[in-house]
């Protein structure tokens, strides 16, 4: 990556407050290990989360995917664009009170555990979090306007300000309140909201609903909602399906699911995220002005989340295991507990760059209006993941069940690949083919040579290891691409 470009400056300073964001996060993971371990408590915690955060995927996709692309193009605030909010809005307020509603039956069917007390835990637990997932929806459309300004650093501060805010609380006040718990995590939602609508305020931003549905460009951005909105929510039910089956395995075992997802969104986070956040609005706009360049720059994109993805992954094959026990074993959580999370963490995150490539095929599919070849993929891929995780589960428990949504990422990858050439041509070329085996051989060789190097000094202190150990990976894979010429060292955003 060029950083003397202004946009990849913009980057790394966006990357530099979300490492902060990161370590704040870590902070919080390891004192949630800390007070709760893989326990009852937790197994409740997380299911609701994991309920809640189903419930709202919706709206939460659809800003991402729909009114990006819609913003970009137009006013930020069009008369369609304010009746896609006004009744997204009214749809969360609508999916909040069912979620309240049928919070019991919702967390029985989704835990398979009729155990009262827990039912009671979850169900208040779920009421607290469902608040602040309406501001969660709020925040997807400050987000977007965040992003069509190109406001990317203030947008990142605002949510570093949430962050603290959590570790101080957590250290203040929850001391093994998982009540108190869930209400942090809500009220940081509030505050970042507040945060962010003061500032658009003095950028003279603001907002009035509009109840029209006539509108063709309404009409038009509604009708390119439905194939998200049901893909989203396949894929979703097939992560609800994860967990089911996790909650059915025993006590403990979802908070393990939950752990190792933690650390994997740590890496999509810093990376994938940022990186979309800065190329999703363009490529809307370089799709609209130049479809052949937009692609140039797609096939940029593969190389650079390949690159960083592969690195993630190199550093936490040979040094994950220290990162896990520094992170989180603590308190009431056990040595036998880091190594249950790290090598479940191992299986799920050998698939970063696949879905760090998959994910960006479907934002540009996205970002050229067309939310139906996306969603196909989907409700193929959600079905074959709730098949295969359900099989496995059977046979390598836990395991199995990440196993089976391992499996189903490569088999994303080759199907939202296949659908993009039928679509666009003249992307996959031999010098897009040339530098991912170059990354390739660059992995091999470095794991190889650093599994060898990093044995003598197992010895060290597990902080100190893993320093050395990302160092030298991390030396071994740049220096290698290095001398193969890789092309990645000269991409401009």
């Amino acid at each position: 990556m060029n950083i003397k470009d202004k946009e990849s400056r913009n980057l790394l300073f966006v990357m530099i407050i979300t490492i902060g964001m990161q370590l704040f996060s870590l902070i919080r993971n390891s004192l949630a290990a800390s007070f709760f371990g893989v326990s009852m408590e937790m197994d409740a915690y997380n299911i609701s989360f994991n309920v809640a955060t189903f419930l709202f995927s919706f709206l939460g996709t659809a800003v991402t995917t729909i009114l990006i692309p819609n913003i970009a193009r137009k006013d930020i605030f069009s008369n369609e664009v304010r009746s896609f909010i006004t009744y997204l809005f009214l749809a969360s307020i609508i999916i909040s009170v069912l979620g309240f509603t049928f919070s019991k039956e919702l967390l029985l069917l989704v835990s398979g555990n009729k155990d009262e007390e827990f039912i009671r835990l979850s169900s208040s637990l779920l009421a607290i979090l469902l608040l602040g997932s309406i501001f969660t929806f709020a925040l997807g459309v400050n987000s977007a306007i965040f992003q069509i300004r190109k406001r990317f650093i203030m947008l990142k501060i605002t949510q570093l300000i949430s962050y603290v805010y959590i570790v101080i609380a957590m250290i203040l006040v929850v001391k093994g309140n998982i009540y108190y718990y869930a209400f942090i995590i809500t009220t940081a939602t509030i505050i970042n909201f507040l945060i962010q609508i003061y500032y658009l305020k003095k950028e003279n931003i603001s907002f009035t609903f509009n109840f029209a549905v006539k509108d063709k460009e309404f009409i038009i951005m509604v009708k390119n909602l439905f194939p998200v909105f049901f893909s989203t929510g396949l894929y979703q039910f097939s992560l609800m399906i994860d967990t089911s089956l996790a909650s059915r395995l025993g006590n403990g075992q979802v908070s393990v699911l939950s752990y190792s997802n933690q650390v994997v969104a740590m890496f999509n986070t810093l990376i994938l995220a940022n990186i979309i956040l800065f190329i999703y609005p363009k490529l809307a706009i370089q799709i609209k002005e130049n479809l052949d360049q937009a692609k140039e720059k797609l096939a940029d994109y593969i190389i650079l989340v390949s690159f960083i993805m592969v690195l993630f992954v190199l550093a936490f094959i040979v040094a994950g295991k220290e990162g896990v026990s520094l992170l989180y074993e603590r308190g009431a959580f056990s040595r036998n507990s880091t190594d249950i999370v790290y090598y479940a963490t191992l299986i799920f995150i050998v698939v970063l760059p696949i879905n760090g490539i998959r994910d960006l095929f479907y934002k540009f599919f996205y970002a050229d209006n067309d939310t139906y070849t996306p969603f196909k993929n989907s409700v193929i891929i959600s079905i074959i993941n709730v098949i295969l995780s359900v099989i496995f589960s059977h046979f390598m428990g836990l395991y199995g069940i990440i196993l089976g949504t391992t499996l189903s990422s490569i088999i994303s990858l080759s199907m939202i690949t296949r659908r993009f050439k039928m679509k666009y041509k003249g992307i996959f070329s031999a010098s897009l083919k040339k530098e991912i085996l170059k990354l390739f051989f660059s992995f091999v060789c470095t794991l190889i040579v650093a599994t060898v190097v990093l044995q003598g000094l197992r010895y060290l202190s597990e902080i100190l290891f893993l320093i050395i150990a990302v160092l030298i990976v991390s030396l071994i894979f740049i220096i290698l691409l290095i001398i193969m010429k890789s092309r990645v060292f000269k991409i401009k955003l």
